[in-house]
C-alpha cells in the first residue's frame, strides 16, 4: 500500500465567510486517496472546522499568550513531527512566516499560497517574506494580478513563483433546474422585480460608493430595480449612511452575511451580478454568479478582467466610474436576450478555465514535484 503524501496546512481561521477556508475544504474533498490533510489554525479554528471535521481533517487550533506569539513555531514544529507532516502549505502573513520557519527547522519543504488580499507591508514581515522564500520549494498565486503584485514585494527566489487559478465546483447546476420566478419568490420578492446582487466583505477596496451612486442614477429609469449586498465588515456604517443619503433605503437591502445556501438562491433568484472592487485578487464569489449564468459586470481592476471578457461573458466598466456603471446595468436591464447569452458563456468559461478538477490537480502535481529528490 502506498504511503499517502501528509500535507499540513497553515492559516489564520477557518472563517466559514472566508473564500480562502472555503478553498481549502474544496481541495480537501476533491483531492485524490494520495494525500491526507491536516490544518493548522494560529488564531482560532472559526466556524468551518466541523466541515474539515466531517471530511476527515484534523483541525488543530495554536494556544497564543500574545497576539504574534512565536512560540507556535515550536507548536508548529511538534505537529509536524508527530504528524509526519511531508510537506508544509501556508496562507496570509502571520502563518506564511511561522509555517516556513517550523518547515525549515524540521527539514520539510514548504509552498506558500496568496490569495489576492492586501499583503502585510510591515517591514519585519517583507524581511521574512524574502528570507523564506530562499527556501520555498513553491510560491503560488490566484491569478496573474497577484503575481504582478507579489512580485513587488517579493524580489528572492522569484523563480519560485506561479499562478494557479482558484477552482469552483459546480455547485449550481440544481438551482439552475428551479425558475427564476420561483426563487424570487420564496425570496419575497416580485416577479418584475430586478435585481442585482454582490457578495463581499465591507471594506473600502470594495468601493461600494460608486456602486450605490450608480443605482440611485438608474432608478428613475428602473424603477422596479432591488439590489442584495451579502456581506459584514467594517464599513458597513459607512454603507447604511450612504444609503440613507441616496434614499435607497428601500432598494441597496444589506443583508448582512446569510448561509451558503440562501446566497445561492439569491444568485439565483437575481439578474445581474456587479462587483465595483477596485482590487481583486480573484473574485470568487463573482465566478459563482458566473456558474449560476448571471451576466456580471467587473470594474477593470485586478483580476477581474481575467475573470470577465468584456461583451463576452460580461461587461467590464472602469473603476470608480459611476455614469459607466450606470450605463452598463441599463444595457443589461434592456436586453433580455443579453443578459441570457452573456450569462451562459460566463457559466462555460468557469466550467472551462476554472473548475475544481483543474486546481486539485495543479497542486497535486506541485506537491509530487516538490517531493522529488534534487
Amino acid at each position: 500500500m502506498r504511503k499517502k503524501i501528509r500535507v499540513l496546512h497553515v492559516t489564520e481561521v477557518l472563517n466559514p465567510y472566508g473564500g480562502t477556508p472555503l478553498k481549502l475544504l474544496h481541495q480537501v474533498l476533491h483531492s485524490s486517496a494520495d494525500f491526507q490533510f491536516s490544518v493548522c489554525c494560529v488564531l482560532e479554528e472559526g466556524g468551518l472546522a466541523c466541515q474539515f471535521r466531517k471530511a476527515g481533517v484534523e483541525v488543530i487550533a495554536l494556544s497564543r499568550r500574545k497576539n504574534y506569539d512565536v512560540g507556535q513555531i515550536g507548536d508548529i514544529v511538534k505537529i509536524i513531527k508527530e504528524k509526519n507532516i511531508d510537506i508544509v502549505h501556508t496562507h496570509f502573513a502571520r502563518s506564511n512566516t511561522f509555517g516556513r520557519i517550523a518547515a525549515l527547522l524540521t527539514g520539510r519543504p514548504s509552498i506558500v499560497s496568496e490569495h489576492g488580499i492586501l499583503r502585510n507591508d510591515s517591514m519585519l514581515v517583507l524581511f521574512f517574506d524574502n528570507l523564506l522564500n530562499l527556501w520555498t520549494s513553491a510560491h503560488v498565486c490566484n491569478s496573474n494580478a497577484t503575481l504582478k503584485s507579489v512580485r513587488k514585494k517579493v524580489l528572492l527566489n522569484r523563480k519560485n513563483l506561479s499562478v494557479i487559478y482558484n477552482g469552483i465546483p459546480d455547485d449550481f447546476q440544481e438551482y439552475l433546474n428551479i425558475p427564476k420566478q420561483e426563487v424570487k419568490a420564496g425570496l419575497s420578492f416580485c416577479s418584475s422585480d430586478f435585481i442585482v446582487i454582490n457578495v463581499g466583505g465591507h471594506i473600502p477596496l470594495r468601493d461600494y460608493g460608486t456602486f450605490m451612486e450608480a443605482i440611485a442614477k438608474v432608478r428613475p429609469a428602473i424603477p422596479e430595480i432591488k439590489v442584495i449586498q451579502i456581506g459584514e465588515g467594517p464599513e458597513r456604517p459607512v454603507l447604511e449612511e450612504q444609503v440613507r443619503k441616496l434614499h435607497l433605503e428601500d432598494v441597496f437591502l444589506l443583508w448582512g452575511y446569510v448561509d451558503r445556501e440562501k446566497t445561492r438562491k439569491a444568485i439565483r433568484a437575481s439578474d445581474v451580478y456587479v462587483n465595483s472592487a477596485v482590487w481583486e485578487g480573484f473574485g470568487i464569489a463573482t465566478a459563482e454568479a458566473m456558474l449560476c449564468e448571471l451576466p456580471v459586470i467587473g470594474a477593470n481592476a485586478g483580476a477581474l478582467p481575467e475573470l470577465i471578457d468584456h461583451q463576452q461573458n460580461g461587461l467590464l466598466f472602469e473603476p470608480g466610474n459611476v455614469v459607466e456603471l450606470a450605463d452598463r446595468i441599463t444595457e443589461l436591464h434592456c436586453s433580455n436576450e443579453k443578459r441570457e447569452r452573456l450569462g451562459k458563456a460566463a457559466r462555460q468559461k468557469v466550467l472551462t478555465e476554472f473548475n475544481i478538477e483543474r486546481f486539485v490537480k495543479s497542486f497535486e502535481d506541485k506537491y509530487r514535484l516538490m517531493l522529488k529528490p534534487n
